[in-house]
């Protein structure tokens, strides 16, 4: 089900999509049958109770989006998940149907569905214009109340209930509580058709956003006053305090309330009992299951109930949290680095933490927990030193982590236990050599001569080099290219940004040459200052993302200081590469492809630029964000990990890097079953081999040069017709002819 869980299962194939989705902050939940659905704004999961077992839902089983904004149920079968543009779905058994008529309406402002209330068969959508009524029989809008107000002016309705006998309607707005009748005669559209409840009414001012009922007595939540119930002419205080009601979940049988740390199940106005252990910390959503469990989510634990007595259970194995400032693969690894930089490349104080992704394909958290500086934020990039086989994390105002995986230790290197001289570390790349090289960043010493730059050789030995301009003192990221050339792109608040060379002169003098660039043409004409990413392709060309396209340096070597080229501006239909896009990341594949991050999603690129081959988007594809801020690529399966501001999703691609020879080669899917509708995967080729198939009689079916060491086939002829049944042959050759490999591969009936 949904996308393929990356969490101990083989590979995916091909063209498929993996979700990294994390499932903290669990906000509703929602009753099916047997099943209990639980949900964040991006992830969706529910418990078999019949089972036991955690199974995630996502896109690729058809739901319309990742902005998930409430759960709710109809007749105890199928499952609303509403969104934040309006759209709904449905889940019956294992279909999903997608219905827009509220995210297409012609309405102003936000659409953002904020509870579902059923009632025979109609269902009552609270939204933040009003309130729209979805007829199940029909699945139609059969009636709308917007800008219910006074002055006609938007008011967002966050819950309705209606009265046992359907008489009258309550509502928990923006600004206030209201009621009204509930008959074909009561025009809703119309504000004076409603009742706004006050002191006078014995209901407190304040922010009601919950309402519900038990039996026939309504009930309504006054954030820092409490819990109160209408007693058809007054409110009336039930006693129970709250600073915030989260939710009140309905029920002609028992209702329950979320609030603060504290659950309470209600039978009447006067008949409540309270759920309360030291591990019930900010229950979001709770409801009384089939068994007479009371099911709650918790923000960071999942899912748990009490029937009586308090279980745990929990939510879908996945990565510790979704920030994702770096993500890089080392060592077999895909690496997360969950730091980060505001605006003004300031400390946002994420606690530092890394997630890894190893051969065993299950994702591992290293943070202040398991050994990490308990002081240290914001870690931003890993590297890893060849010889002693050292991890090293840079923090943003803390030092150097060095992680000593034999053990599992670390050690914080900072001012006083290392030849660093700035605590705010960045950027940090191991080159050819062997030498790790570290990016100290004058955040705290702007005025200061201190080195900007420092190197750790084979050997252990450190030396430093010094900027040479000022704005070298505030390096972000380093990347090498095939000369050994370091470049390094600059940023700090205060407008100090651009882009440097680094070609080392003396490493024990600390002496260099450093080459700036910037818009000028005698500086290299960057089409923006605002340099953000750089990436060194196969055949040693730098590409660099700006906040206006791409540019590319063909030729590093050619660049002195006296003699800076202009970088070379890929034109596409007549205008420069992506000139009116911001560019987050750029990663080049094992083809020489660019995988380039962007707001609006994520492209793949020729090795040129000038084709684009992929464009992936939330509209498009599983995306879960547009907003693609890093990407990697485990280079051994040619899966490419795209890390947004929501979470980690990776695609398989069709390249990976290939060895000199025919290493261990694996085809993918062999048998080939008959209603596989995906790409055959010949991975483990020599670098760049030319793939042929046949039939076992020789004839030829298809041909195509490998991507790195990896060749795929959609099992279609040169005609486009599917390959018919049988047994094909895989022949394989090297460039030169010397390398070859033989292979065979079974298309089922």
């Amino acid at each position: 089900m949904g996308l393929v869980s990356s969490y101990g299962q083989s590979p995916v194939g091909i063209g498929q999509w993996r979700a990294h989705y994390n499932f903290d902050n669990l906000q509703s939940v929602a009753l099916s049958g047997d099943k209990i659905y639980c949900a964040n704004n991006v992830a969706l999961f529910y418990y078999d109770q019949e089972d036991k077992s955690l199974n995630t839902i996502s896109k690729k089983e058809g739901l319309t989006g990742v902005d998930i904004s409430k759960l709710g149920s109809y007749k105890n079968e199928e499952i609303l998940v509403g969104y934040q543009d309006g759209n709904i779905d449905f889940i019956n058994g294992n279909s999903i149907t997608g219905f827009d008529a509220i995210q297409r309406a012609n309405t102003t402002g936000s659409k953002n569905i904020n509870h579902f209330h059923e009632y025979g068969n109609k269902i009552f959508v609270s939204t933040d214009y009003g309130l729209s009524i979805l007829d199940m029989s029909r699945r139609e809008i059969s009636d709308s109340y917007i800008n219910v107000s006074t002055d006609g002016s938007a008011n967002i309705f966050y819950a309705s209930v209606l009265s046992q006998d359907g008489d009258s309607i309550f509502v928990a707005s923006a600004k206030g509580l209201l009621g009204a009748r509930f008959s074909p005669g009561v025009n809703l559209r119309d504000y004076a058709s409603w009742k706004l409840y006050a002191a006078a009414d014995g209901i407190p001012a304040g922010s009601v956003k919950s309402v519900g009922r038990s039996g026939s007595v309504v009930f309504a939540g006054v954030d820092t006053k409490g819990i109160y119930y209408f007693n058809g002419a007054q409110w009336q205080s039930t006693g129970i305090g709250g600073t915030e009601i989260r939710e009140i979940s309905s029920g002609d049988g028992a209702m329950v309330v979320s609030l603060d740390d504290k659950i309470y199940k209600f039978t009447s106005a006067i008949n409540s009992q309270l759920f309360y252990t030291d591990f019930l910390y900010t229950p979001y959503s709770a409801l009384v299951g089939a068994d007479g469990g009371i099911y709650f989510t918790q923000v960071n634990y999942g899912l748990a109930v009490y029937r009586p007595a308090l279980e745990l259970i929990g939510k879908p194995v996945a990565p510790p949290f979704k920030e994702s400032f770096r993500l890089k693969y080392l060592n077999n690894t895909v690496i997360n680095c969950r730091g980060g930089l505001n605006v003004a490349f300031g400390n946002v104080y994420l606690e530092s933490s890394a997630m890894l992704l190893g051969e065993d394909n299950i994702w591992k958290a290293y943070t202040i927990y398991d050994g990490l500086p308990l002081l240290s934020r914001d870690l931003l990039d890993v590297a890893i030193h060849p010889a002693s086989k050292n991890w090293y994390f840079t923090t943003f105002g803390w030092g150097l982590v060095e992680f000593h995986p034999a053990d599992r230790s670390y050690v914080l290197l900072d001012t006083l236990t290392s030849p660093l001289k700035m605590l705010y570390l960045t950027g940090l790349v191991t080159d050819q050599e062997g030498t790790v090289w570290v990016c100290a960043h004058a955040q705290a010493d702007r005025a200061a001569n201190k080195p900007f730059l420092h190197a750790i050789d084979p050997s252990g030995t450190w030396s430093s080099f010094k900027a040479t301009q000022f704005d070298g003192k505030f390096p972000q990221e380093i990347v090498v290219d095939l000369q050994s050339n370091k470049w390094i792109r600059i940023g700090a608040s205060g407008g100090y940004r651009g882009l440097m060379m680094f070609k080392e002169i003396n490493r024990a003098a600390g002496t260099s040459t450093q080459i700036y660039f910037g818009v000028e043409s005698n500086k290299g004409a960057l089409p923006n200052i605002v340099v953000n990413t750089m990436s060194v392709d196969k055949t040693g060309q730098v590409w660099i993302g700006t906040d206006q396209g791409i540019c590319v340096f063909t030729n590093p070597a050619q660049i002195k200081p006296s003699s800076i080229p202009k970088a070379y501006l890929p034109i596409v239909n007549g205008f420069p590469l992506f000139f009116d896009k911001k560019i987050n990341c750029i990663k080049t594949d094992a083809a020489n492809r660019k995988w380039v991050g962007t707001p609006d999603g994520v492209f793949l690129l020729s090795a040129d630029g000038l084709e684009t081959i992929f464009n992936f988007n939330k509209s498009n594809s599983p995306m879960i964000d547009n907003n693609v801020t890093t990407i990697t690529i485990n280079e051994q399966s040619g899966e490419v990990f795209f890390g947004t501001d929501r979470g980690v999703i990776s695609y398989r691609g069709d390249a990976t890097f290939g060895e000199v020879a025919h290493t261990n080669v694996k085809i993918f899917p062999n048998p080939v079953e008959r209603n596989f509708d995906g790409y055959v995967g010949i991975s483990g080729l020599a670098d760049d081999a030319r793939v042929k198939i046949t039939d076992i009689a020789g004839k030829l079916t298809y041909e195509t040069p490998a991507n790195g060491g990896t060749a795929s086939w959609n099992l279609k002829d040169y005609t486009g017709r599917r390959a018919t049944a049988g047994v094909y042959l895989i022949f394989s050759a090297s460039e030169d002819g010397q390398e070859k490999y033989v292979g065979k591969i079974a298309v089922l009936e």
